[in-house]
Order: structure tokens, then C-alpha cells, then sequence
């Protein structure tokens, strides 16, 4: 059980290690990625008047790319402006395809 455990947990590290080196890459200036040290996820933070809820729309739309808009984990409507992304279920090469895209959306607005 012990491998079984450290196999996943590197796996994970790996996969969260290079979506956030893509996307702090991709993004342009104004956005930041936070650096998890656990769990499945990560954030990005973009500037106050960024809206997380049009790029979701557009990379759905373009792409087949989802992720959950900040607001959406608020119950106030609060963090319009973040976007939370899951590295746990796709490999390392399509996370930083998906990050990619991101990226291109974001700096198409």
C-alpha cells in the first residue's frame, strides 16, 4: 500500500508540476499560479477586472476545456477573477496542451 501511495503521489506532484510551469509560462502578465503542495488542484489569479466565467465559455466552446470559475466556490460571488483547475485525472501532455490553450484564450481578450 505504501508504493502504491508514493506512486501516486509522485504522479501527481509531476502533473501539477508541469501545468504550473506551462500556464506561468503562457500567461501574460497580471495573472498568478499558485504553487499547491498537496490536494488536486490549482489556482490562477488574474488581475481584479479579469471575468474567469468568459474564458471558461470560450474554452469550452473552442477547445472542450473546462475548469471551475472562482465564483463558483464562493458563496458570496466573490473571485470573479480566479480560476481553479484540476490536475488529477489528465496526463502530463494534456495538461500542458490545455494550458497552452488557456493561455491563448486569456491573451485573446
Amino acid at each position: 500500500m505504501d508504493d502504491l501511495l508514493q506512486r501516486a503521489r509522485a504522479l501527481y506532484a509531476d502533473r501539477c508540476q508541469t501545468l504550473t510551469a506551462v500556464l506561468t509560462r503562457v500567461l501574460p502578465s497580471g495573472f498568478a499560479v499558485s504553487q499547491p503542495t498537496g490536494g488536486y488542484f490549482l489556482w490562477i489569479t488574474g488581475p481584479p477586472d479579469f471575468e474567469a466565467e468568459s474564458v471558461l465559455v470560450k474554452c469550452r466552446e473552442r477547445h472542450n476545456i473546462v475548469f471551475q470559475p472562482g465564483n463558483w466556490s464562493s458563496s458570496a460571488g466573490q473571485h470573479r477573477n480566479c480560476m481553479r483547475l484540476s490536475f488529477a485525472y489528465n496526463d502530463t501532455a494534456l495538461l500542458s496542451l490545455a494550458a497552452e490553450k488557456i493561455g491563448a484564450t486569456i491573451r485573446q481578450l
